[in-house]
């Protein structure tokens, strides 16, 4: 069972205990006899707690749950019962600044234990504290910190379980909290992409499409595509056409589109990524293969790109155009198109997916062997 460390204050009653106890030791023997209470209930599954990820969990200890209760509470009345040197490390961990501390996504307990004088747990307890503090925007626990769950998890799934175990809701109601949250001043998005759901991805709010099932070619259709939109008189039937060629291509359909403010789109899927802007789209498969396989590996890459009016007009495309699907000098499939023609190594495509001009086309097929011998 997966819970926070507010919970177990309160089902452990620590506050209650405090109040009455006289002495440490006493006091941590009473908060272990409601864990052990707390880990029957739950059929010996198991008490751990979570800070700011719920994809990092951490068994407890009452002696734990004890500091971290007096870190959040250095004014309660059993405080001035502690001993001089317990005294001492509390007033010594309130008084440092956790950003002398900071490593990577966490805190150097080490560092802290060492300027304490302590434990290497004790100052673990301390770094649990830092990490705890932020979830709540106020000191009345009452208002979750989003932004703080979103960035220390990453996603916002693990934001949105992270979220449930604090509010003690279900994690679709996390999830629709964080969603109402992510929306706010993002309306935009939601008119680039009137599916889907909000995401943080690179520390910005974006829309997220999954393309799964059956609606793979509807959710495709539901985006406003940036590179159809600029370059074509017919977006959706342009996009239709690119659809189905992706769909049958070495490439497949992308399983995860994320739409950004600034309109440009990045594409994830199976070995598959793709980027799609006003002025180009691509889709690249790479893969490598293991050593029991062979190794070495293959890459597969198309991009169209998109000619400025200038670079249009100075080009002059030849009275017969290539027509054929499979350009066999260059080993290439070529994608729907009027035809095309290659000038000082540079493939140039006209009407591709039936977009009206001239587009450069980039595509690779290549393998390489392994490097073991």
């Amino acid at each position: 069972m997966d819970v926070s460390m507010f919970y177990l204050f309160d089902r452990c009653k620590v506050d209650e205990l405090a109040t009455r106890a006289l002495f440490f030791g006493t006091l941590c023997r009473k908060i272990d006899r409601n864990l052990d209470a707390l880990r029957s209930e739950k059929d010996d599954e198991g008490i751990r707690y979570v800070t700011n990820d719920s994809h990092r969990t951490s068994s407890v200890a009452a002696e734990e749950i004890l500091w971290i209760f007096l870190l959040f509470h250095p004014e309660h009345p059993f405080v001035k019962r502690l001993d001089r040197k317990r005294a001492e490390f509390l007033q010594g961990a309130l008084a440092l600044d956790p950003q002398d501390y900071v490593y990577g996504s966490g805190y150097l307990y080490d560092d802290v234990a060492e300027k304490l004088g302590c434990s290497r747990i004790e100052g673990r307890y301390v770094t649990t504290f830092w990490e705890i503090l932020p979830v709540y925007s106020n000191q009345e626990r009452k208002t979750l910190n989003l932004p703080y769950l979103i960035e220390k998890g990453g996603t916002v799934e693990i934001a949105a379980e992270t979220y449930a175990i604090y509010a003690r809701c279900s994690e679709k109601q996390a999830r629709a909290a964080i969603e109402k949250y992510l929306s706010e001043g993002n309306e935009e998005l939601s008119v680039l992409c009137p599916g889907g759901s909000f995401e943080s991805r690179d520390g910005e709010t974006v829309k997220r499409m999954d393309f799964d099932g059956k609606n793979k070619e509807a959710a495709w259709l539901q985006i406003r595509h940036p590179f159809f939109t600029a370059n074509s008189t017919s977006p959706e039937h342009s996009e239709k056409i690119f659809f189905e060629y992706l769909k049958n291509s070495i490439y497949r359909s992308p399983n995860v589109a994320y739409v950004y403010r600034d309109r440009h789109i990045e594409y994830s899927g199976y070995l598959t990524h793709g980027h799609e802007s006003e002025d180009r789209i691509s889709f690249e498969r790479r893969e490598t293969y293991s050593y029991h396989d062979g190794g070495g590996g293959s890459r597969d890459l198309i991009s169209i790109s998109a000619l400025t009016q200038q670079m249009q007009e100075s080009i002059k495309a030849p009275n017969e155009l290539m027509t054929r699907s499979y350009y066999s000098e260059r080993g290439i499939s070529m994608p729907p198109c009027r035809g095309y023609w290659e000038e000082e190594g540079v493939i140039y495509v006209v009407d591709p997916f039936d977009m009206d001009g001239i587009f450069v086309l980039e595509s690779i097929d290549e393998s390489w062997d392994s490097d073991y011998d």
